[in-house]
């Protein structure tokens, strides 16, 4: 997720759809608005709808659209990737000017989220911001599913929010070298069998989906770093590996090379733009 903005004033109201305003808009990132304060009359793909305090709307710049704002307001504004949120053209004509209510479900679990994420952004370090941004892609992505009726999901609701609540725990704990399927139960209240049991439904373990956030990481972080500026030791405790050897063990077994061979190879072919991980 990128570039969280807000956007306050008194009341107004416009075609903000013009050419030049449209012509911005390059058609790679979707918007989702928060609307945090007061009313706002939103118009878009033949549908009109309005966003009340506490209410979340798509929309896209790359089609003209009407906003109105009867009211003080205030908008906070996100940039979301198109290809993270994983919809197509179709799809999004389906979820521009609906408004997504905060009364239960997802929604619920989404708007305190974007609210708080909104308004201290700046605050957080790369990684932790990287990390709890990626689990409010989900929360989004998951929303807009749902908004469109398809059933995805092998979870009931109430078990798919905690799953997504789990995700969202395990990344922001990804450098604690004692999450383990215990710790992550017991912060959420549920028995380690109920905690292996909806990740069943995604065809991994808690383990196994730890590992390979972790091995993520430190790909990411090793690309990053100039050569000799960190030790892979260093790498990988700072992303929950107990030991360097525990690292390369669990690196071989998903990439098929060692960390020292898998970098050197990236290194060489940085001018591609490809990151194996």
């Amino acid at each position: 997720m990128a570039r969280p903005a807000r956007r306050g004033g008194g009341p107004r109201g416009g075609d903000q759809g013009t050419p030049a305003f449209i012509a911005r808009g390059d058609g790679r990132d979707v918007f989702v608005a928060l609307q945090s304060g007061g009313r706002a009359q939103v118009e878009q793909d033949g549908r009109t709808t309005e966003l009340r305090a506490g209410d979340i709307g798509f929309f896209e710049t790359i089609r003209p659209f009407r906003t109105t704002f009867p009211e003080r307001f205030q908008l906070k504004i996100f940039a979301v990737p198109r290809n993270l949120l994983g919809r197509s053209e179709a799809d999004l004509r389906q979820l521009t000017a609906r408004a997504v209510r905060p009364s239960g479900g997802l929604p619920a679990l989404l708007t305190p989220l974007l609210e708080r994420l909104a308004d201290t952004s700046e605050a957080y370090a790369t990684p932790v911001g990287e990390r709890l941004a990626e689990g409010v892609l989900d929360l989004l992505a998951a929303t807009a599913a749902d908004r469109l009726g398809e059933d995805t999901a092998v979870l009931p609701g109430a078990d798919r929010v905690l799953l997504l609540r789990i995700k969202a725990f395990i990344r922001w704990h990804l450098s604690d070298s004692g999450l383990t399927p215990r710790a992550v139960a017991q912060a959420h209240g549920i028995s380690v069998r109920y905690l292996h049991r909806l990740f069943e439904t995604e065809d991994t373990t808690v383990c196994q989906w730890i590992r390979e956030l972790r091995l993520h990481e430190c790909c990411r972080e090793l690309v990053a770093r100039a050569a000799g500026s960190v030790s892979l030791g260093q790498v990988a405790r700072r992303w929950g590996f107990t030991s360097p050897a525990r690292f390369s063990r669990a690196f071989h077994s998903s990439f098929g090379l060692s960390p020292t061979d898998w970098l050197d190879r990236e290194r060489a072919s940085r001018g591609t733009g490809e990151v194996p991980c």
